[in-house]
């Protein structure tokens, strides 16, 4: 989501439906993790869920997002849900993302910088088949 419209993404939003059982206020956390595992940021909330299906929203920095520098997909994990006698308990698999580029997020960080190649260059006298303009044959 971006927030400021400067084309970056402040927020990732994911959001997850699920099937309670009964009726009452629930709680939630969990995380997110890059395609290398690495935790990025964490998410709680909480709300009144009815006895069928309801959904609620993860809302992850993107600056956590861009700063780390590594291209998703990203993955929601650890997922902890629980409220009104009931708990669940998903490590993994809760949802993955799209792919998704670290640079379409908010950074703190100075943009990457990229060094131009070095492209080899041949001295003519030094080269072993025109010593100075001079064929060597």
């Amino acid at each position: 989501m971006d927030l400021n419209s400067n084309g970056l993404f402040d927020r990732l939003d994911v959001s997850l439906d699920v099937e309670t059982v009964s009726s009452g206020f629930y709680e939630w956390s969990a995380t997110l993790r890059d395609s290398l595992g690495t935790e990025i940021d964490f998410d709680s909330g909480s709300a009144t869920f009815s006895a069928e299906s309801n959904s609620f929203i993860l809302m992850f920095d993107g600056t956590l997002i861009g700063d780390n520098r590594v291209d998703g997909p990203y993955f929601v994990s650890d997922l902890l849900l629980y409220g009104a006698g009931e708990s669940l308990v998903q490590s993994t698999g809760v949802y993955t993302t799209d792919t998704l580029l670290a640079s379409q997020f908010e950074s703190t960080l100075p943009p990457p910088t990229v060094s131009p190649s070095a492209t080899p260059t041949v001295d003519p006298c030094n080269d072993p088949i025109n010593f100075c303009g001079k064929s060597n044959k």
